[in-house]
């Protein structure tokens, strides 16, 4: 990497093309105020140095708090001249930055769409492997935008959307459009995570009425009643709840077999070997039927 370069520069002269990459933190802010408002700023923001622009990679709660403070000048470290090769370089230090997953795979994407690099290109450039890149571009072309938007402004959060709404879309095959009017119903809120869970299973899997009271507002009600089923449901042991990931995680693969098969050639080693695979799998799943009925 390219030995940064030091400059002190004017807030209003910043460009935050990016910042809608970062997820919100509170805490964090807070922090960052009192800390500023006492001891002045003591790091460097961090970003692009790219002709008559300084595109801004890392800072920007250092930069709102400076706002907020009425600070005029801030110190400006540039890593690199071209804005692509300057993205590259503060990926390669993000485990320092500490950058969740969504800030990874949003500024991947910028890469893959803005930069027009492939992913082969973005991994050896990261030096990480092709799968961690099309992890991060994938996760992004799952969710709708509406989703992600709610979820870098702090609306909701990030877990609910990274396991809860993907889940709910990848297994039980939710539309976008259902989970936009469940996120929209739910946005803002001020709910934690566990709440914000229940909700979601009384949603899609709680029936009309549910959802509809989820729909018109009425989240407390939604709320009470997914608690009073919780409190009637004997809690799973440690095994119970291993089989049912279990049998997800069988249930998917079967699926996705059954989704390669039609288009796999006609090669007799192939279908030898299958065959006697799914026969073993078949002989276990006449056993499965007798202790765990399915009608």
């Amino acid at each position: 990497m390219q030995e940064q370069n030091l400059n002190s520069i004017e807030i209003d002269a910043i460009d935050l093309r990016y910042a809608t990459f970062r997820l919100p933190d509170k805490r964090r802010m807070e922090f960052l105020l009192s800390s500023m408002a006492e001891s002045g700023i003591l790091e460097s923001i961090v970003g692009v140095k790219e002709k008559d622009r300084l595109i801004l990679l890392d800072g920007f709660k250092r930069v709102a708090c400076a706002k907020k403070l009425n600070i005029k000048v801030i110190p400006f470290d540039y890593i690199s001249d071209d804005c692509a090769l300057g993205i590259i370089k503060f990926l390669k230090l993000s485990n320092a930055k500490s950058l969740q997953f969504f800030e990874q795979a949003k500024l991947v994407e910028e890469l893959s769409k803005a930069h027009r690099m492939s992913v082969s290109e973005i991994s050896r450039r990261l030096e990480k492997s092709a799968a961690w890149v099309s992890v991060r571009l994938s996760f992004l072309n799952e969710m709708s935008t509406l989703v992600q938007e709610q979820v870098f402004k702090g609306e909701i959060p990030p877990t609910l959307a990274m396991y809860t709404l993907r889940q709910f879309k990848r297994l039980n095959k939710v539309s976008n459009t259902e989970i936009e009017k469940f996120t929209k119903a739910i946005a803002g809120k001020g709910l934690s995570l566990r709440d914000c869970d229940r909700l979601a299973h009384a949603y899609f899997k709680g029936g009309d009425f549910l959802k509809k009271q989820i729909e018109t507002g009425d989240l407390g009600f939604a709320l009470e009643k997914m608690k009073e089923t919780e409190l009637a449901t004997p809690e799973m042991s440690d095994k119970e709840s291993r089989c049912l990931k279990d049998l997800e995680i069988a249930g998917r693969y079967i699926q996705r077999i059954n989704n390669f098969l039609p288009h796999i050639k006609s090669v007799p080693t192939f279908y030898s070997q299958a065959s006697l695979l799914a026969e073993g799998i078949l002989s276990h799943l006449e056993r499965l039927t007798l202790v765990l009925p399915y009608k």
